[in-house]
């Protein structure tokens, strides 16, 4: 026998189901996205002199270094010489971490979760107390 409060109780189930997925998870979902790259900005600076510096998301997708306002936290314009210089120069602090950390005088094994300011690494890179990666 058909029995109307059957598919009555599928219809409410989509229903709800789907009102759930768009005003609940979907929000949800944007929110932790928003927070990754916020987190991701925030670790992604470093100072040079009184200057300083953070990935910067450009059109192509990719990120490039810009000054950063520390009054207003706002990006600066910054002239492609600088630029250049700045990138020569994380470059080369990157490089020299790389090589104390796999010089045969450190016997310690490294982990993904140590932070960027080690004691073992005299870096010119301040970045304050933040993992070297980005957890979900």
């Amino acid at each position: 026998m058909f029995d109307e409060r059957h598919s009555q109780l599928i219809s409410s189930y989509a229903k709800s189901s789907d009102y759930f997925a768009r005003n609940i998870i979907a929000p949800l979902i944007k929110y932790v996205c928003a927070d990754t790259v916020e987190q991701w900005n925030n670790q992604a600076r470093f100072e040079l002199g009184k200057d300083t510096y953070a990935l910067k998301l450009d059109g192509d997708g990719g990120y490039s270094w810009a000054k950063v306002d520390p009054k207003t936290n706002n990006f600066v314009t910054v002239d492609p010489e600088e630029a250049k210089e700045v990138e020569k120069i994380v470059e080369q602090s990157l490089a020299n971490t790389n090589a104390r950390q796999h010089s045969s005088a450190s016997t310690e094994s490294l982990s993904t979760n140590t932070s960027i300011t080690d004691s073992r690494t005299n870096n010119s890179l301040s970045y304050g107390d933040y993992r070297s990666e980005i957890e979900f």
